[in-house]
């Protein structure tokens, strides 16, 4: 009867214990039982299996729409309280048709709103200037590993942005001369002129959301890794160390954290003749000696669900630093649906 016993203990359940043959019952056999219901309880809490690595899997289907919420922000060590005002735009996905392993998507931008501050401390440059791409469709090829091979729409895009820019610098605060306007749209110029620069300067969430598929990243250890960041102002590009690991593991959620670090010396190189090449445009060019050492970083954490190979969530964090002066700037995708 002590053996009963224990089972009822270990058990905790009477119709387990009625299938056992109380006359028969061994030690062995009552050890064999015991282990079996504790390894039971164990996957009945949930408990899942250690997993090695992470593979980070585009699940787009063609025609379905996906809803997204794109947060940008910008704060600065002078004025406090900005890093509360983000705005927050929707932008609908959808991939529209797949050839040749490559995958022809729109990201297409929808209205933006401001979250931190009263709508109504908003004047109407800044009105203007928050509605620069609300209808902009950007079309784009992809392949599975997240890398883009242009864009098929690209002209319009190009002048949507340009149309976008003189309606600001018709609203601007002090008027703006025709010669004026025309010096500092050819300063932009490089910015959208091709398809890498104009992704990268104005739509920098596609490449943000997108730069993860692909890569199979594991559990217990850092992968280092090099790259270049395009320069929106047609200079040499920045070379950049890359970080990537998973910072944690939890209901099929992989959490993976990417660093971004420009070597000091190569920023400020790079830095120095970009500034000064665009100080040619004005009346006042600038000597190298004049420009002040910068420092910058960039972190990004993706969340995916490796299970349904879904990726939920990027954000982005970048910090510049330059004569006491701290700028971050923040970007967030959510999927919505």
């Amino acid at each position: 009867m002590k053996y009963i016993r224990c089972v009822r203990v270990l058990a905790g359940n009477q119709m387990a214990l009625g299938m056992i043959n109380r006359t028969t019952m061994t030690l062995f056999q009552l050890v064999g039982i015991s282990a079996l219901l504790l390894v039971m309880n164990c996957k009945s809490h949930g408990q899942t299996p250690k997993v090695d690595q992470v593979k980070v899997a585009q699940n787009f289907q063609v025609g379905k729409k996906y809803e997204f919420e794109v947060q940008r922000g910008k704060a600065d060590s002078r004025q406090p309280g900005t890093e509360n005002i983000k705005s927050s735009t929707e932008v609908e996905f959808v991939a529209l048709s797949t050839e040749d392993n490559l995958k022809e998507c729109s990201w297409k931008y929808g209205s933006t709103s401001i979250v931190g501050i009263n709508p109504d401390q908003i004047d109407e440059r800044t009105r203007k200037y928050m509605d620069t791409f609300e209808g902009m469709e950007v079309k784009f090829l992809i392949d599975k590993n997240g890398l883009i091979h242009g864009l098929t729409n690209f002209e319009d895009c190009k002048n949507h942005i340009k149309n976008s820019f003189r309606v600001i610098y018709d609203n601007a605060v002090q008027k703006l001369t025709s010669d004026e306007i025309t010096k500092m749209m050819d300063a932009l110029k490089p910015s959208y002129d091709n398809p890498e620069a104009l992704i990268s300067t104005y739509c920098p969430e596609i490449t943000v959301f997108f730069t993860m598929f692909g890569e199979t990243i594991k559990s217990d250890s850092v992968r280092i890794s090099h790259s270049e960041l395009p320069n929106p102002f047609g200079g040499r590009n920045f070379p950049t160390d890359v970080s990537t690991k998973i910072e944690e593991i939890e209901n099929n959620i992989a959490v993976i954290s990417v660093s971004q670090t420009i070597p000091e010396k190569d920023l400020n190189e790079i830095m120095r003749e970009t500034v000064v090449e665009l100080s040619k445009l004005s009346n006042k060019p600038f000597d190298a000696s004049d420009i002040p050492k910068v420092n910058m970083s960039t972190t990004s954490t993706f969340k995916f669900d490796y299970q349904r190979n879904v990726l939920l969530e990027v954000y982005t964090q970048k910090i510049v630093e330059t004569s006491g002066i701290k700028q971050t700037q923040t970007l967030k995708v959510l999927l919505r649906n």
